[in-house]
């Protein structure tokens, strides 16, 4: 069987394509790969300094008033590392909900979401209810410009329903403009 060229050069084109979003798929992934062991690594020297304080104050016995001085030191650094910690677990984790096809004629836009008051009879009332909640939840949206952004995620996500999304922004309005060859 006899394909003509310009089949061949469209298939050649279509399977390049396909190939470069698998390429941008694995560097996502190892970006996504390289933040999290450092995140691991912060949050591990965290808790051994938390630890070791923790230890410390067990053996204290605030006998004296500088004992009680050092003991009262201790705690209050144990409950600031505790503080730290609970805010870099809850910080860093982000839950994202990818709206549309990426597409090279389309951008990508930004909303956070957020829970409101909701009704028991939503559809959404097991997400809604979720622990997910006590991170940060955004939406990801792939569209032509900000309008089709905002009813994609509005269409998808309803105060009426329980989850109110914000305004919808491009990226480089949310992460910020980046240097060429910068990464993300």
């Amino acid at each position: 069987m006899f394909f003509s060229p310009i089949v061949l050069i469209v298939g050649a084109l279509c399977l390049s394509g396909l190939i470069a979003l698998e390429i941008v798929a694995l560097i996502r992934v190892a970006k996504e790969r390289r933040g999290k062991e450092k995140f691991e690594k912060e949050i591990e020297e965290i808790g051994g300094q938390a630890k070791e304080i923790e230890e410390e104050l067990d053996k204290e016995l605030p006998s004296s008033e500088e004992a009680r001085r050092r003991a009262e030191e201790h705690r209050r650094r144990f409950e600031e590392l505790r503080g730290r910690l609970k805010q870099l677990k809850a910080g860093r984790v982000t839950y994202v909900y990818e709206i549309g096809m990426p597409d090279a004629a389309k951008n990508i836009y930004f909303a956070t979401l957020r829970r409101t008051n909701y009704r028991e009879d939503t559809p959404l009332l097991d997400l809604i209810k979720s622990p997910l909640w006590e991170y940060q939840n955004v939406a990801e949206i792939w569209a032509k410009d900000p309008d089709e952004a905002q009813r994609q995620v509005n269409l998808i996500f309803s105060a009426d329903h329980g989850i109110a999304p914000g305004t919808a922004k491009l990226e480089r309005d949310v992460v910020g403009p980046r240097k060429p060859g910068e990464a993300t």
